[in-house]
């Protein structure tokens, strides 16, 4: 039997916990694979892009990939190499996970059912008429907006910001497709001033987030330190490795403001069961990864 191959594309994957968790990912799912590094740089040329999908297609071992940090540009440039495409890629305009076989690549997106999955844990049922700040309308920061936009069991009203029109358009379209778009803020922020200035409006037990990516694919915050934190509010980091700038910045208010912080961490398990239970076609229960390879402790 010929060792499947599932790519890793992101931008700095070797700092990655699932380089060193993979094997034990698979032994505890009973799959011959390897991990397959590939990094690309942020804002790639649309060649770049184009080009691993089609290496991608070429390679007769390869099962499938899971991307990271570069999953609307993979749409915005690659879309039309996919056979096919489920119903989340074409609203959330992103390509997070791919499958290969014999008719071709398909194309999916892993962060919607991932992030529902982790807010599921990690908010209180239900809320009422509760405020998020979500800083970052890329792939993740949107997933998160959306998913509370659309909770069923509690009524959230949205702040987004982004440094790029670009992202908040395709924010403002997907908000306009689930019909939420009247509970939805989009800010256009130039930096961390325009985001103290966000943060300062927040009321008490607000839910924050870090969907930027900065903290681990690029270095900074956010915010600049400067402004407080609203007393009670969840701080959410979706990074967990790298410098996290952020998660430090909520962590040093946590006593005083009354803060409970989180990390990415169960986000990520989170998604690569959804990633890899895309790829294999099978269903892959995060408490099967967090059992192998000790990853609690290693991530």
């Amino acid at each position: 039997m010929v060792r499947r191959q599932v790519w890793f594309v992101g931008v700095s994957t070797s700092g990655s916990s699932a380089i060193a968790l993979f094997p034990g990912w698979c032994a505890a799912l009973g799959i011959d694979a390897e991990l397959v590094p590939v990094d690309l740089p942020i804002g790639a040329p649309t060649k770049a892009y184009r080009q691993l999908v089609a290496d991608l297609g070429a390679d007769q071992e390869a099962a499938g990939a899971v991307v990271t940090t570069h999953k609307v540009a993979l749409f915005e440039t690659s879309a039309d190499l996919f056979v096919s495409r489920d119903r989340s890629v074409e609203l959330f305009e992103e390509i997070s996970c791919v499958t290969a076989g014999g008719r071709g690549l398909g194309a999916n997106t892993i962060d919607p059912a991932s992030v529902a999955r982790t807010l599921s844990e990690m908010l209180p049922r239900p809320v009422d008429e509760a405020s998020a700040l979500v800083f970052g309308a890329g792939g993740a920061g949107t997933a998160v907006s959306a998913a509370l936009l659309t909770d069923r069991t509690s009524t959230w009203n949205v702040t987004l910001t982004d440094t790029v029109d670009s992202r908040l358009a395709r924010a403002e379209r997907i908000f306009s497709a689930l019909s939420v778009q009247d509970r939805a803020t989009l800010v256009r922020a130039g930096g961390s001033e325009d985001n103290d200035d966000a943060l300062s409006k927040a009321p008490p037990g607000s839910f924050v987030v870090n969907g930027t990516g900065m903290g681990k694919d690029v270095p900074g915050s956010p915010l600049s330190g400067r402004v407080s934190f609203p007393k009670r509010t969840l701080v959410w980091d979706l990074n967990y490795r790298g410098e996290l700038t952020f998660l430090d910045q909520a962590r040093i208010q946590a006593r005083d403001r009354g803060l409970r912080v989180e990390d990415g961490r169960r986000l990520f398990v989170h998604g690569w069961a959804e990633g890899l239970g895309q790829i294999f076609g099978r269903e892959v229960a995060v408490e099967t990864l967090e059992e192998s390879s000790s990853w609690s402790r290693d991530i």
